[in-house]
């Protein structure tokens, strides 16, 4: 009994601390992204001001929104030759980058949220350790809260800098709550793994640098999930060779082994569809497949979860009547 209790505290203390990781790597997120959305806004305002003369040559300016992690987007400013109203095309582009950056904001909180509610598992656990009920519930909620609040403080933060971020649409609108879904079915995945553990403490820290590696991995793999976002019609009129031929179908077959591979961490990685955004290309789109793929993934672990947790739940309650 009394080695019980130590366990249980040492994994109480271990909880509470990777909790505290958790809380403090969200705040450094928050903070580098304010960062680079000063950062933006500044230049954007420079831009604003300068005075672009009418010149015989193209004029060329930019102005780049990072996070200091991952995404880095130039905006390029093009002044074609003897233009006569600079401003106009200065004043178009300011009004394109916010509907960009939002995206790029919004999707990359998801993406970066998947590591911070990994370290956060065992927090989550201990604070419903006797209520897989209650567990379920903070598996859920967490992440579109947690995604929530970093969004609302980032977007204060740029609204005081005068760069008016809007809500994503479009395709980073799919995207966002693609991922936030598959967000919220990796956290179920651990949740899961971690009940499930007779070594809780050893397995939540062996799981950080697993779903790290493991999102790396899929990042590079998720590509193929992609397919033109429109299909143009060559004409061959002729194959100069045979080594050309061979060379083709050589191609093929490795965008069918890249589809495969694809396919199968999609299938079996819980937290596959948060990081989509990190590999979309204007010229590409996310083929239905691999959307169905990814949310048939995510029902998957949302059901298991619902049904293994309510099962544990009363199981637990039948153990307390026995006793």
């Amino acid at each position: 009994m009394v080695k019980e209790r130590r366990i249980k505290r040492f994994s109480d203390n271990t909880g509470k601390m990777l909790g505290a990781v958790a809380l403090l790597m969200a705040a450094v997120l928050t903070a580098l992204l304010c960062d680079g959305l000063i950062r933006l806004s500044k230049e954007c305002r420079t831009m604003s001001l300068k005075q672009y003369p009418v010149s015989q040559e193209e004029t060329v300016d930019r102005v780049v929104y990072t996070d200091h992690l991952y995404y880095d987007h130039g905006f390029v400013l093009r002044i074609p030759p003897n233009t006569a109203d600079p401003s106009v095309l200065v004043r178009n582009l300011l009004d394109d980058i916010p509907r960009y950056v939002s995206a790029d904001l919004f999707n990359g909180i998801v993406a970066y949220s998947a590591l911070i509610c990994t370290v956060a598992a065992l927090f989550l656990y201990g604070l419903s350790r006797d209520d897989p009920k209650k567990h379920l519930l903070l598996i859920l909620l967490t992440p579109p809260v947690f995604a929530a609040l970093i969004a609302g403080l980032t977007w204060g933060v740029s609204a005081l800098c005068g760069l008016r971020l809007p809500f994503p649409s479009g395709v980073g609108s799919d995207f966002f709550f693609i991922g936030l879904l598959s967000l919220m079915a990796g956290s179920c995945a651990v949740g899961l793994l971690l009940r499930a553990a007779p070594h809780k403490k050893i397995a939540a820290v062996i799981l950080i640098p697993v779903v790290l590696f493991l999102m790396m991995w899929a990042n590079k793999e998720e590509k193929a999930l992609f397919v033109p976002a429109s299909t143009s019609t060559e004409t061959v009129s002729m194959v100069e060779s045979t080594g050309a031929e061979e060379r083709a179908a050589a191609g093929r077959e490795a965008a069918k082994d890249d589809k495969a591979l694809s396919t199968v961490l999609t299938a079996l990685f819980p937290f596959s569809g948060c990081d989509l955004w990190l590999v979309y290309d204007d010229a590409l789109e996310i083929s239905r497949w691999g959307v169905t793929l990814i949310m048939v993934k995510n029902a998957v672990w949302f059901a298991l979860a619902t049904v293994l947790m309510t099962r544990s739940r009363r199981k637990l309650r039948r153990r307390r009547a026995a006793a």
